[in-house]
C-alpha cells in the first residue's frame, strides 16, 4: 500500500511539500541577470541550457540563501562565485 492511499491517513508527501515551501522563496531572474548569465556563458564556451544553471547563482547572490537546490551540482561548480559553492546541494 502507498503511504497517504488510505484516506484516514495523512499523504507525507504532501506535508512535507507543505512544510519545505514554506522555507522557498522565488527569485524572478530580471533582464540583466539574462545579459549577464548569456556573456557567463558564451565567455566560458558553453552552450544549451547552461544559460539556466548561470541564472541560479546570480539571483542567489541577491539574497541570504542558506542553501541552493540543484541537480546540476557539477555544471552550478562551474558557474557560481566562491561565496555560494558551499551553499549548494542536491533536494
Amino acid at each position: 500500500m502507498w503511504a497517504g492511499s488510505d484516506p484516514a491517513s495523512p499523504d507525507p508527501l504532501r506535508i512535507s511539500g507543505r512544510a519545505f515551501s514554506a522555507h522557498i522563496f522565488h527569485e524572478h531572474p530580471g533582464k540583466e541577470d539574462y545579459l549577464e548569465a548569456l556573456n557567463t556563458t558564451a565567455s566560458g564556451g558553453w552552450i544549451g541550457a547552461k544559460i539556466y544553471d548561470a541564472l541560479l547563482p546570480r539571483c542567489a547572490s541577491r539574497c541570504a540563501v542558506e542553501r541552493i537546490y540543484t541537480f546540476h551540482l557539477g555544471d552550478f561548480g562551474q558557474l557560481a562565485p566562491a561565496g555560494l559553492q558551499e551553499k549548494k546541494c542536491a533536494p
